[in-house]
């Protein structure tokens, strides 16, 4: 069910959360340090959340969905949170050339709008001084 609040790239707010539920990892680096991705992305003031948003400072993104829906894109996780995502800039990380995107390990060379939240996929943005991005480990359950 949706509420009051407007849709964000298609995206509805909703009260009731989706019979699918699993998780997908984001990390941002900045000449190699990390950034805090904050806690409460897609998760506003009152009974409804976003279908991906953020429970902790962890990275996991929690993704809520009914089956039949598509998976959402790392560029609508970015719509929600209320930051560009581009190859030069994504949220505050910020790079003269450009910005590089790791999915599993994996240089991401196309739009990283497009980048879907699967389950356990590790996504890391990084920008300024290059490094090679560790793995993240998911705990059991996640």
């Amino acid at each position: 069910m949706a509420t009051g609040l407007p849709a964000i790239d298609g995206i509805p707010c909703q009260v009731e959360a989706g019979n699918l539920h699993f998780h997908a990892h984001l990390q941002l680096l900045q000449d190699g340090r990390a950034i805090v991705l904050p806690g409460a992305i897609g998760r506003p003031i009152g009974d409804c959340v976003y279908l991906a948003h953020t429970h902790s400072l962890d990275g996991v993104i929690h993704v809520q969905a009914q089956l039949d829906t598509p998976n959402p894109t790392l560029g609508q996780f970015f719509a929600i949170w209320g930051r560009p995502l581009t190859r030069r800039v994504a949220a505050g990380l910020e790079s003269p050339s450009e910005v590089h995107f790791y999915v599993d390990g994996v240089e991401f060379a196309g739009d990283p709008y497009d980048i879907e939240l699967l389950p356990h996929r590790a996504i890391v943005i990084e920008a300024g001084a290059p490094i090679r991005p560790a793995p993240y480990d998911f705990a059991p359950g996640l």
